[in-house]
């Protein structure tokens, strides 16, 4: 009896320490998709250059050559401008190899959305103008805030044009009123 006790604890060990076919496959599988990963990554501009800028613009401003307000829009300007080449050096990057692929875009605000292995995503943070690794849910957040507030001004410019259309139609029964009373 202790034999077959023997027996059958031998054939149970070799299941379970079974580590050919099926089991290999799945190993691989899992292994395949952990081999990529998707994060968003935020660049940020130059911030020597920025500096520089915006330093000349304040003594344009002194020396009254342009107003606050044109300040401003000149300084969003520039940010953009450097927002830009910051995404292009990532995109330039991406480009490189084979491991990363930019799949999305928010430029106006610096963030990329990112597929590749997880070795390729943090090397990434040896570019100069990447300034983090941020969870890709958070782009999907920032995307549809974007859309959403750019359906909102889409709104707010209909609803601004019909009160436009109302007004001058209220002025043309208000001039057809004044010629019938005549």
């Amino acid at each position: 009896m202790l034999g077959g006790f023997s027996t059958t604890e031998d054939e149970t060990d070799d299941e379970s320490n079974d580590t050919t076919g099926d089991d290999d496959t799945d190993a691989d599988d899992t292994e395949t998709a952990d081999d990529q990963a998707t994060v968003a990554i935020g660049v940020t501009v130059d911030q020597d250059e920025f500096a520089e800028i915006q330093e000349e613009i304040f003594e344009q401003v002194q020396e009254g050559e342009l107003d606050q307000i044109e300040a401003q829009a000149e300084l969003e300007e520039v940010q953009m401008e450097l927002l830009a080449e910051s995404m292009a050096a990532l995109e330039e990057r991406a480009d490189e190899t084979d491991d990363l692929t930019i799949t999305d875009t928010q430029p106006e605000i610096g963030l990329a959305l990112v597929d590749g292995t997880p070795a390729a995503l943090i090397e990434t943070l040896d570019i100069e103008e990447v300034a983090a690794l941020i969870p890709s849910e958070e782009f999907e957040d920032v995307a549809a805030d974007e859309e959403a507030e750019a359906d909102d001004t889409v709104d707010e410019e209909a609803e601004a044009d019909d009160t436009v259309d109302e007004e001058a139609e209220a002025d043309d029964v208000e001039e057809d009123d004044d010629e019938a009373d005549t």
